[in-house]
């Protein structure tokens, strides 16, 4: 038996090849004619068991009638090239004729042997053999390379994909399938890389990289920063490398994943802006600055617009060439103290803007360590203002707590005055009038109907007992008032009014009236011997009319403001600083109680107002009372009235 020998015999007549099987058999051949059942040498195409025959089965020799036509091999051969198979295919020509041999060698035969050449046909087979050998054998050494070339890119360790010149994907390694989330059966099977790219603009920002490293000179890897998409639709910001094989026409394309850098670098900047927003939107001055010397590094704006200064001016400047701070010795004591116990809280420091205005700041001080160098974070608050009225609250929680402790004595000596008038009541039901027991008990009760006055003074200024507030006019009131005034007023006194509409306010009238004669009474005293005016105005006001120290108590609104002012001795500061204390008084004993001026302020600040004052020796003292106004309307005024008494 011979070695088999299995041969695709694409003829309708098998006899034609019977000298080539004889030359086989008697090479020791066991020749194997496979022929197709229906061949069919016309038409656009092989039947469906035609070209199973050709590509699912291993033949060692292709025997083609020439007569079947160059077309026909034509297919033959692009089908078996298509399947990958190699084996020698010999046309045999009935007739020889040289022109056809040269368009079937052409097609894809590997020579061409007429049938009275037959003897030429062991040679040729043995050549074809030959070179199907050694096709072999380099397609075996081309596998190994490939082979040792798959793994050294697998082991790159960098995602990465092997594309041809149009960019279809040839290889892709495990790292690009863990980037990409494909399997590389997807991944190879691609047309384009372009599909991974996430944006239109990085795809052509790509392409032309690539063509600009697809020149003809030499051109070292490009980088370029971009995004792809992965299979579940997420997008990974990647920097690309890409870099031609040298000696080749493909080229490798490296995918490093940076997203969670750009991510990281996101919300560092996202922090940044944050804390650059807070920082100069926070209302109190804020500095950073280095502890010797102290060089300004950072500052908000609060610290700029409160000192005048725009940002160059400051940065990079050491405080002391700044002269911000009014005592230069004790910014040095502060940063001394800082550095020795690490913090410094509500240190007072002066402060001098451009313009040389000084201003108190309060002062926080904190030393700060970064990366070995220390610096200070002075938090700052301006309390210029709250200083400048610091008295007046002191003065105001005085006159609270003395006005709670006088409410109580006077509930409980009210009580006591309860049981003497009772007892005198008694008494006069036991002794006649004009008797001197009588007159006793008379002087006891007219001396414990003023002790009643008195307390009831005393529970005004304290707000223990409320008058009955209704809608009145002030000019109204002070008119009336007026009444009593001109005629108890002294001689030597002139007296001018000027009365204007003003809206109503909520108050007691006669409460009001007492608040009028009571400032008054006070002028007259102060000008008592002297030649003087007493003045007294009545007008609405706004808010941002009045002073400033008024705008610092009052609420916004409209209000209405009653002014009298004398021209008397005046008052030394700190006889102004105590007048609305009860029991203080510059009087004689037993000329006053030191309790008009403190029922004066309970009585305007209970109906929501506020009195003010200005005084100073020798040039007499003004009073302003502000009452917050509830309407425009004001009847039974004379609007512009001036009034004009010696």
């Amino acid at each position: 038996m011979g070695l088999a020998y299995r041969i695709l015999a694409l003829t309708d007549d098998p006899s034609v090849f019977d000298p080539f099987l004889k030359g086989l058999r008697d090479e020791s051949f066991d020749p194997l004619l496979i022929l197709p059942e229906t061949p069919p040498p016309q038409g656009e195409g092989f039947s469906a068991a035609f070209e199973q025959l050709i590509t699912e089965s291993r033949y060692d020799l292709i025997l083609y009638d020439s007569r079947w036509g160059v077309p026909f091999l034509e297919k033959v051969v692009k089908t078996w090239k298509e399947c990958k198979r190699d084996c020698p295919i010999l046309a045999v020509q009935k007739e020889e004729d040289l022109d056809e041999a040269v368009c079937l060698m052409n097609t894809g035969a590997h020579d061409v042997i007429p049938l009275q050449a037959s003897a030429r046909f062991l040679p040729a087979l043995e050549r074809e053999i030959d070179s199907a050998t050694n096709r072999s054998e380099r397609r075996n050494a081309t596998n190994e390379t490939q082979r040792l070339y798959r793994v050294l890119f697998e082991s790159m360790g960098v995602a990465s994909a092997l594309c041809d010149r149009e960019l279809t994907i040839l290889l892709v390694n495990s790292e690009f399938c863990q980037l990409t989330q494909h399997n590389k059966e997807e991944l190879e099977r691609q047309k384009s890389i372009f599909r991974l790219f996430s944006d239109e603009e990085d795809m052509q920002k790509v392409a032309g990289y690539i063509e600009e490293v697809n020149s003809d000179h030499p051109h070292p890897p490009v980088k370029v920063e971009t995004s792809i998409t992965s299979k579940q639709g997420f997008v990974r910001n990647v920097v690309l490398t890409i870099a031609f094989i040298s000696g080749t026409s493909d080229l490798i394309l490296s995918f490093v994943d940076v997203s969670r850098e750009r991510l990281m670098q996101q919300r560092l900047q996202t922090s940044e802006e944050r804390f650059f927003r807070v920082f100069h939107e926070i209302e109190d001055p804020i500095l950073i600055t280095r502890a010797a010397p102290p060089v300004v590094l950072e500052v908000n704006q609060a610290f700029l617009t409160g000192l005048y200064y725009a940002l160059d001016e400051v940065v990079g400047k050491d405080l002391n060439e700044l002269e911000v701070f009014a005592r230069p010795e004790k910014l040095e004591q502060s940063i001394k103290e800082v550095e020795e116990i690490g913090t410094l809280r509500d240190m007072e420091l002066d402060m001098r803007n451009r313009s040389g205005e000084h201003r108190t700041y309060r002062w926080s001080i904190q030393q700060v360590g970064l990366d070995g160098e220390f610096f200070l974070l002075w938090i700052g608050r301006d309390i210029t203002e709250r200083k400048m009225y610091e008295p007046q609250l002191l003065q105001s929680e005085k006159l609270k707590s003395v006005g709670t402790l006088a409410g109580g004595i006077a509930h409980d000596f009210n009580n006591i005055l309860s049981v003497i008038l009772g007892y005198v009541d008694m008494g006069f039901d036991k002794t006649a009038p004009d008797s001197p027991i009588g007159r006793y008990l008379s002087e006891i009760q007219h001396a414990g109907e003023r002790a009643r006055e008195l307390i009831k003074q005393i529970l005004t200024f304290s707000q223990g007992e409320e008058g009955k507030s209704v809608r009145v006019s002030p000019g109204r009131v002070v008119k009336e008032t007026l009444r009593f005034i001109s005629s108890a007023k002294p001689e030597t006194v002139t007296l001018k009014t000027n009365i204007f509409s003003t809206g109503s306010v909520l108050i007691d009238p006669v409460r009001l009236q007492q608040v009028i004669m009571n400032l008054c009474t006070n002028a007259f005293h102060a000008m008592e011997g002297l030649d003087g005016v007493l003045e007294i105005n009545v007008g609405p006001v706004s808010i941002h009319a009045v002073s400033e120290e008024a705008r610092s108590f009052l609420r916004e609104g409209a209000y209405a403001e009653i002014e009298i002012s004398d021209t008397g001795t005046g008052m030394a500061p700190e006889v102004r600083e105590r007048i609305f204390e009860p029991f203080y008084t510059t009087k004689k004993v037993g000329s006053g109680t030191g309790l008009g001026l403190s029922v004066v302020h309970g009585i305007i600040t209970e109906a929501g107002g506020k009195i003010l004052v200005d005084s100073n020796p020798g040039k007499g003292t003004v009073f302003w009372i502000y009452l917050p106004a509830i309407d425009n309307k004001e009847t039974g005024t004379n609007n512009g009235e001036n009034i004009n008494n010696r």
